[in-house]
C-alpha cells in the first residue's frame, strides 16, 4: 500500500470539500443577517476536517 504526505492529503482534503460546497453545500447553511464572517463556510469546514 502506497503512503501518502501530509500537503498532499491536505490539498486532496481542500479541492474535495471545496468543490462539494460550490456544487451543493451553500444550500445547507442558513441565509441569516449577520456580521460579515472572517472565514467563508467551505474554509471552516476544511479546515475542520483536516483537524481530525
Amino acid at each position: 500500500m502506497n503512503r501518502i504526505d501530509a500537503p498532499t492529503l491536505l490539498t486532496i482534503i481542500y479541492v474535495l470539500v471545496d468543490d462539494w460546497y460550490q456544487e451543493q453545500g451553500y444550500r445547507l447553511t442558513p441565509m441569516l443577517p449577520a456580521p460579515e464572517p472572517s472565514f467563508s463556510d467551505n474554509v471552516s469546514m476544511r479546515s475542520t476536517i483536516a483537524l481530525r
